[in-house]
């Protein structure tokens, strides 16, 4: 049984946190695994069902899980609902800098990326590898300390 009330307190607690999530999986995709994929706040809501769905694989007594399992169900059949629900912007909340966060870990995938894509450029060849790997982790260090999303 659907009970939004658990959706809006969790909502209230976390914020829409679903855009966000969309948005490192979709950099992760994209800068690390080189797939050509757009996931959608619902497409994280199902993917969340799914892991509630292993979870429960494994303890298939765990109420809160089978609950939570509907829920995101709920969600992603009704995202426009879901984001009515509750206080939709909290000032109070210690998630305020979340997007600023979330550009910084973009980013940091992005150089992760970029890592990877050197590496695998210089394994072939005698150049410089180490200055190159030197350099994109001096990248990811930066991010990882102030570097928005550009």
């Amino acid at each position: 049984m659907i009970n939004k009330e658990i959706i809006a307190q969790r909502k209230e607690q976390y914020g829409n946190n679903f855009p966000l999530i969309c948005e490192l999986f979709n950099n992760y995709l994209q800068s690390i695994k080189n797939v050509d994929i757009v996931l959608t706040p619902e497409d994280i809501s199902i993917l969340m069902a799914l892991m509630k769905i292993s979870r429960l694989a494994n303890s298939p007594d765990h109420v809160d899980s089978l609950i939570d399992l509907i829920n995101y169900m709920w969600i992603a059949l009704n995202y426009d609902e879901y984001v009515s629900l509750g206080r939709i912007d909290n000032p109070k909340s210690p998630y305020t800098n979340i997007n600023q966060d979330a550009n910084r870990m973009a980013s940091i995938i992005r150089n992760m990326g970029n890592l990877r894509q050197n590496i695998n450029k210089t394994q072939h060849n005698s150049g410089n590898a180490v200055d190159i790997t030197t350099d994109c982790l001096a990248d990811i260090v930066l991010a990882l300390r102030t570097k928005p999303l550009d």
